[in-house]
């Protein structure tokens, strides 16, 4: 890798590099900076070939890094377009399940074709924050009663197995895109330019702690009472042997009292189906 021509830069540009330069990577490259720096302050030179530096200030080439940028900010659009797709598809069946996490991929695709290292960076580490929760969310969504499970692979295989697909699609997108955003040409660009790399493993702890609380709060929610008492409304307004599930409960408090709002699944060894119940508990 070609070392920058620091001699070239204006004591602000020097400042600059150091300020975001890996220290422990490149500590000759410190060194020199640090010593010229000093010359020039010693001249009193803060603006030192500063018309010429400018053009001279370490910019990895283009070339060797924003295709892999393009590249997967390409394969995210596709990719949102088609849980957007998969999503509206779904729809009429899980109505009350419906999510817009296709939008984040689209935004994050768009971002990248700008071939900005910087937002690179961010969405790697965004990346890493967010893996621990995409897995979690994976496995709880089929963590289900057996006889559900049997019900389900009985009358709908090919929807069952659609599903599995689109749960798993999303983790192993990401786990591609954390590897492309951190494979040898970004780095190489990356140290080139004298930015810092930043420890992803800090970026996966905070995500695995944030996963564990998140999960254990919804196990509680929708193994508490208020899920109960949703069962029973359910069942209530669904007739039948049926067995039911919360799946979804929210509340809003205000003024009069809280408001709940559950979607519960309902199964028999005839059909899968959801419903939607509602009740209010004053102050």
């Amino acid at each position: 890798m070609t070392e920058p021509d620091y001699s070239k830069y204006s004591a602000q540009q020097l400042r600059q590099v150091l300020g975001r330069i890996d220290r422990a990577r490149f500590p000759e490259r410190v060194a020199t900076v640090e010593a010229l720096l000093a010359q020039r302050e010693r001249d009193g030179d803060d603006n030192n070939n500063g018309a010429d530096s400018a053009s001279k200030a370490p910019m990895a080439d283009p070339a060797s890094y924003v295709p892999v940028l393009r590249r997967v900010g390409m394969v995210l659009i596709a990719a949102g377009l088609l849980q957007l797709g998969y999503g509206i598809w779904q729809m009429p069946a899980q109505a009350n399940t419906f999510s817009f996490n296709f939008g984040g991929a689209i935004i994050a695709g768009l971002l990248l074709l700008t071939g900005s290292l910087r937002v690179a960076a961010v969405l790697r580490w965004l990346g890493w924050l967010t893996l621990p929760g995409m897995v979690a969310m994976g496995l709880v969504a089929y963590a289900i009663p057996l006889d559900l499970l049997e019900v389900e692979l009985r009358l709908a295989p090919w929807q069952f197995a659609s599903g599995v697909l689109m749960t798993l699609f999303p983790i192993v997108l990401a786990a591609w895109v954390l590897r492309e955003l951190g494979s040898a040409k970004i780095a190489a660009a990356r140290a080139f330019e004298g930015r810092r790399t930043h420890d992803m493993r800090i970026a996966l702890a905070i995500g695995v702690i944030g996963t564990l609380v998140l999960q254990v709060w919804m196990f509680k929610i929708l193994n508490g009472p208020d899920a109960e008492y949703a069962e029973q409304l359910a069942a209530a307004q669904v007739q039948g042997a049926n067995k039911y599930r919360v799946v979804q409960l929210n509340f809003l408090s205000g003024t009069s009292g809280t408001r709940y709002q559950a979607t519960v699944q309902v199964w028999n060894h005839e059909g899968v189906g959801y419903t939607t119940v509602n009740w209010q508990v004053p102050k």
